[in-house]
């Protein structure tokens, strides 16, 4: 397991060398063209404006144009001020779920299995008591 000793104290250091890793392997140019991998990226950036998209037709039905217009714009802002000026297509939420994905993978690797088991027993519970 990489991750042995979830307890063990943060080690900003590591943590920093491993986003780093993450950072540069998601960075590193393909080594061939793949037509279908460009296909697949295409499709997520139109999901992903589709899902902007929405968002915003939720944000403006919960609110006056105005408003809506003025929150749509202090977003848009701060999006390009978080944007990393080195790394222009990386954001804050980049950065976080970079930094989060170890986090959660030990949380994960500690809890799931007793989570999972859990579940089963209260669901085989629930259809012997019929």
């Amino acid at each position: 397991d990489d991750y042995e000793d979830a307890n063990a104290p943060f080690d900003p250091v590591t943590t920093q060398e491993f986003v780093a890793a993450e950072v540069a392997a998601k960075e590193a140019p393909p080594v061939l063209d793949n037509p279908i991998a460009d296909r697949v990226a295409s499709a997520e950036e139109a999901l992903k404006q589709e899902q902007e998209q929405e968002t915003d037709a939720v944000v403006r039905s919960l609110m006056n144009e105005s408003e809506a217009d003025n929150v749509a714009a202090a977003f848009q802002a701060l999006k390009r001020r978080v944007t990393i000026a080195s790394q222009p297509t990386r954001t804050l939420e980049d950065m976080i779920e970079d930094l989060m994905r170890p986090m959660l993978k030990a949380w994960l690797d500690e809890h799931l299995k007793n989570i999972v088991e859990r579940k089963v027993q209260d669901e085989i519970k629930r259809l012997t008591e019929r």
